[in-house]
């Protein structure tokens, strides 16, 4: 055999080469395929089964019972009380007032004014805390008063 010849034989190996890659792309490809048609298989069984069991739910409630009510006991009970105004935080910012005292910096730097205005401000926020708390209080005690009344 010749050159031609060997020439002729490396051109079949390459084509062969190239069917042989072309035949595993499509064997790949078919592979694939198959895989996306089994999960798609599998996620149509899962939305069914979430379905069947969400029907059973529904189907079942029925059957499910709290614990039972005494009406009479509920309608014969006091009626809840009004909060009080607490004024906790006015409390504790005023004792903080009343126990300060300035330290040797504070008077040095002469920074006891700044101090005691920072903590009259921090009284006012307090009391605004207190009435804001008051408030809250006081609207959840007009809701449960009305439920009551029912």
């Amino acid at each position: 055999m010749g050159y031609r010849g060997a020439i002729r034989g490396i051109g079949a190996a390459i084509r062969a080469a190239e069917r042989e890659a072309k035949r595993k792309q499509r064997e790949l490809d078919r592979q694939q395929k198959e895989m996306e048609r089994t999960e798609e298989l599998e996620r149509a069984a899962y939305e069914v089964e979430v379905y069947e069991n969400y029907i059973d739910v529904l189907s079942s409630i029925h059957k499910e019972c709290g614990d039972g009510w005494d009406w009479q006991k509920i309608k014969s009970s006091d009626p809840p009380t009004e909060p009080e105004s607490m004024k906790t935080h006015e409390q504790k910012v005023q004792k903080a007032i009343d126990n300060y005292s300035p330290s040797f910096f504070d008077k040095t730097f002469k920074r006891v004014e700044k101090k005691k205005n920072k903590m009259l401000q921090n009284l006012e926020e307090a009391k605004k805390l207190d009435r804001a708390e008051y408030q809250k209080a006081m609207e959840e005690f007009k809701k449960d008063y009305e439920e009551w009344k029912l």
